[in-house]
């Protein structure tokens, strides 16, 4: 390729088709040998992964990016963020909230009494405590 012509500028590489041509060669041999071979010469490279082989990536375990999560049926583990802030600490990954979960407490921050929530449950203007809905 360095004296084929179709490849002498950055317009070449995108008209000839460099992408599949490269395909074309990686696929030609078992990833061994390219691990071996971009080895030898100090070449970054890295695999896509699926989701799954991803969160068994042990570097991401290590950077608590793949972290335990509590109380979701079916999920044990979820992504945290992977950026860190000095002097912050990590908050713990959660849960989503359930609908109207929290709704009798923020209402409460925003100065509702415990009647006012009950006459805006009893209107349907919010979910009971629930997450159902109030009759009409």
């Amino acid at each position: 390729m360095l004296e084929d012509s179709r490849f002498a500028d950055a317009e070449g590489f995108v008209r000839n088709a460099l992408a599949e041509l490269l395909d074309a060669e990686f696929r030609s041999r078992p990833f061994a040998h390219w691990k071996d071979a971009l080895g030898r010469e100090r070449v970054t490279y890295s695999l896509i992964q699926t989701p799954e082989e991803a969160a068994q990536d042990p570097q991401l375990r290590a950077n608590d990016i793949v972290v335990p999560l509590e109380g979701v049926g079916g999920l044990k583990e979820t992504i945290s963020s992977p950026v860190n802030l000095r002097g912050v600490p990590k908050v713990p990954a959660m849960r989503a909230p359930d609908l109207g979960e929290h709704n009798d407490e923020t209402l409460a921050q925003l100065r509702f009494d415990p009647a006012e929530i009950a006459e805006l449950r009893a209107q349907g203007a919010i979910p009971g405590p629930t997450g159902t809905e109030a009759p009409r």
